[in-house]
């Protein structure tokens, strides 16, 4: 849950910041989304978030398993060792399916790797923009700050 608050904070900070655009880009991009976005969140759709939703990160996790992966592998070895050639571009390619026994080697590895973890809490993201004044007896008159050799 702090992972989904720290990029909500951050989605509100852009937002809340946010510069300005070219506006024949703007409305052109607000526009083709007017179709499924609300008008009320046309502005804000891409930085403001909802509340957060545990049940559907676990939806989707419950998708991702052995069974269902798609695997992409790209090298020159398979050079002359393909099949199917790509509509557009010519790109020669092969399909096949990834072996049961291979499928079974991954579901039987059930220890997840240290090397994947999640990271720390950022502790430097802004959330509260509070301007503090400098206080002086006379405001009206400006002080020095510094006095020494290299400034003043």
């Amino acid at each position: 849950e702090w992972i989904f608050n720290e990029l909500k904070t951050l989605f509100s900070n852009k937002f809340r910041f946010k510069g300005k655009e070219p506006p024949m880009g703007y409305v052109s991009h607000l526009s083709s989304h007017l179709h499924d976005i609300p008008m009320n969140d046309i502005l804000s759709h891409r930085y403001l978030r909802g509340d957060f939703r545990p049940d559907l990160i676990e939806d989707i996790l419950s998708e991702i398993t052995a069974d269902r992966v798609h695997l992409i592998v790209v090298s020159q070895s398979f050079k002359g060792k393909t099949e199917l050639k790509e509509k557009w571009y010519g790109t020669d390619y092969s399909l096949t399916d990834i072996p049961h026994e291979l499928i079974s080697g991954w579901k039987r590895q059930i220890t997840p790797s240290n090397k994947l973890h999640l990271p720390t809490p950022n502790l430097f993201i802004a959330e509260d923009f509070t301007v503090h004044g400098f206080k002086s007896e006379n405001p009206e008159i400006p002080c020095l700050l510094f006095d020494d050799p290299l400034s003043r």
